[in-house]
């Protein structure tokens, strides 16, 4: 027997059954997974369920999950997805296909299935290799510039040509090891193992791999849909990131992006703390 609440207190959780529903949202849940399962469009479908804190997005999720698993007949691939989880690491880009091509092979073992799964890893991997490469640039940028100011004090101190040559070999050296020290052994791992992944798998394009999505998704009966909850957690850098990501996949038949947030944060984050003052933009819009 479990015990009892003597003060009355209540954690701010989710609902998870629809027998928990008291608030009558039961049927708004059922059209939404109904019209994200309906979804046939030869581009992705984005659907924004935003919201207060507390106003019940996630229990009106869950509820829309759990009609999504009971469809019967041609049933979609739910895909939760939180890039918050990601975000410390930097990975959100290449993490999100990686993660989604893990699901799909867990969720659907048809052939289909499988042949989807491998090419979203594939895909993955392809962004991984850039993304990898940048990050790791970018983060030894400054100490570089740090390096190249006080090498180039140096040589302006002097007119001698040795001291510019040797001031210009220093700063190569330097750079070197600051790159060393920044992407780390387990970066450069990374890089040489998806090479080698990716010039075994026909040295295919990312143009290719992005046209054989296209056509192993327009095949599928059910769409993809992928759930993103909780984007208000993230910072602005993360929410352009995470955007940036659905937009430049939009162009992907048959697959549906639910995503759940506090829409005045993200739009106070969007705009760098500064609240948008245009007619039309409602910053309380709830379902």
């Amino acid at each position: 027997m479990e015990p009892k609440d003597l003060h009355g207190f209540a954690a701010d959780r989710p609902i998870t059954t629809i027998e928990e529903d008291l608030l009558g949202r039961s049927g708004f849940s059922t059209d939404l997974a109904n019209a994200m399962a309906s979804w046939q469009g030869k581009d992705s479908l984005v659907v924004a369920l935003h919201g207060n804190w507390g106003s019940g997005k996630s229990s009106i999720k869950n509820m829309a999950l759990i009609q999504l698993e009971n469809i019967s007949e041609d049933k979609p691939t739910v895909i939760e997805f939180s890039p918050w989880e990601w975000a410390a690491q930097e990975k959100i880009t290449a993490s999100f296909f990686e993660e989604i091509s893990k699901s799909v092979g867990r969720i659907d073992e048809s052939e289909s299935g499988k042949k989807l799964a491998a090419l979203l890893k594939k895909y993955g991997r392809y962004l991984n290799t850039g993304e990898t490469v940048v990050t790791g640039l970018s983060s030894a940028l400054p100490l570089l510039f740090v390096l190249a100011a006080l090498v180039g004090i140096s040589g302006n101190i002097s007119d001698e040509d040795w001291i510019s040559n040797t001031s210009s070999a220093v700063l190569l050296v330097l750079g070197g090891w600051v790159a060393a020290l920044k992407w780390g052994r387990s970066i450069i791992d990374n890089i040489t193992g998806n090479i080698e992944a990716t010039t075994k798998e026909k040295e295919q394009s990312l143009r290719d791999i992005r046209e054989d999505l296209t056509k192993l998704l327009l095949s599928r009966k059910a769409p993809l849909i992928v759930v993103m909850d909780d984007l208000d957690r993230l910072t602005s850098a993360q929410l352009r990131m995470v955007f940036q990501l659905i937009k430049a996949n939009l162009e992907f038949p048959n697959m549906v992006f639910l995503l759940l947030f506090q829409r005045d944060i993200v739009e106070d984050k969007m705009n760098d703390g500064k609240q948008l003052n245009r007619p039309g933009i409602v910053g309380d819009s709830t379902f």
